[in-house]
C-alpha cells in the first residue's frame, strides 16, 4: 500500500445547531464560571458517552454561536480520542427571562453496544497476549504486534473506527490508531492520539518519556516492521513527521 494511500483520515464532523429563544435587550454577562461550567460539563458528557446533557443557570446571558464554539472546542481540545468519538452535537439555548437552559444532544460514531463490544474484545485479547510480569514496553509491543496481525490497510477509507476494524479486518490509519488506543486503555499506561501529515497514530508514556507508535506504517506485507515503534519525538521528526493533539480543521460548525 502506498504511503499516500495510508495517510487519509475520514473527516470528523461536529454540527453545532443553536436555537435562540431569548427576550430582547439582554446584554452579555460578565459573571465568571458559566463558560467554564459549560466546557467541563460537555467534556464529562462526552467521556461518559451521554446522549443528552441539560445545563441551567440563573441570570441573563446572551449567547451566540461563537459563545458555544469556544467551550465545545475546549472540551475536545487536545484529545483526539474524544474528537474521534463524536459524530455530531446539536445544542439548543432557551431563555425564559430568568433562567437559561442549554440542551446538548450528542451522537457518537459507535453505538453503546458497539463500544461495549470493542471494550470486551480488548479485555479478552489482552488476556491472551499479555504475560504476567511483562514490562511496559513489552505490553506496548504485544498490542502493536496484535493489532498489525489482525488488520490490513483499508484503502476505501470506510473503516475508520475500532468496531469497523474488528468487523472487517481492515482499517484506515485512524482505525489502526483507535484499536491500539482501545487495547492500551485497558492497561495502566498513559497514552495520546496524535495527528499530522493527514495521518493518525499513537503516543505512549513509558518511564516518564513519550514514545510514538505507528501501527499503520509498521504493517508491511507479510511482516511486522518496527521502524515506527517506540520512537522519540526527535526520531519521528527525522522521518519528516509533524503532529498535534487536536484536529480542529476537521470540525465543522453550522
Amino acid at each position: 500500500m502506498g504511503v499516500a494511500e495510508r495517510t487519509r483520515i475520514k473527516p470528523i464532523i461536529v454540527s453545532l445547531l443553536v436555537l435562540f429563544l431569548v427576550l430582547p435587550n439582554i446584554s452579555p454577562s460578565a459573571e465568571g464560571g458559566t463558560e467554564c461550567s459549560i466546557t467541563c460539563e460537555l467534556m464529562h458528557a462526552i467521556e461518559a458517552r451521554e446522549s443528552v446533557v441539560e445545563l441551567e443557570w440563573e441570570g441573563e446571558k446572551f449567547l451566540s454561536q461563537d459563545d458555544f464554539r469556544g467551550p465545545l472546542e475546549e472540551a475536545l481540545e487536545g484529545d483526539l480520542y474524544l474528537q474521534a468519538s463524536v459524530e455530531s452535537v446539536a445544542m439548543e439555548l432557551h431563555f425564559d427571562g430568568r433562567r437559561s437552559r442549554l440542551v446538548a444532544r450528542f451522537k457518537y460514531r459507535l453505538t453503546d453496544e458497539e463500544q461495549a463490544f470493542v471494550e470486551k474484545w480488548a479485555r479478552q485479547a489482552l488476556e491472551g497476549i499479555l504475560h504476567e510480569g511483562a514490562s511496559h514496553a513489552g505490553k506496548v509491543k504485544a498490542i502493536h504486534d496484535h493489532v498489525i496481525s489482525i488488520l490490513s490497510y483499508d484503502a476505501s477509507g470506510k473503516n475508520d473506527n475500532a468496531y469497523r476494524a474488528l468487523m472487517t479486518g481492515e482499517a484506515t490509519c485512524q482505525g489502526y490508531a483507535l484499536l491500539f488506543y482501545e487495547m492500551l486503555r485497558q492497561t495502566e499506561l498513559s497514552q495520546q492520539l496524535v495527528a499530522g501529515n493527514d495521518h493518525m497514530w499513537n503516543r505512549v508514556l513509558i518511564d516518564g518519556e513519550w514514545y510514538h507508535v505507528d501501527c499503520t506504517y509498521d504493517d508491511l506485507p507479510h511482516e511486522i516492521s518496527y521502524k515506527y515503534f517506540l520512537k522519540t519525538d526527535a526520531e519521528m521528526k527525522s522521518f519528516g513527521r509533524t503532529w498535534s493533539f487536536s484536529d480542529k480543521a476537521s470540525i465543522s460548525f453550522r
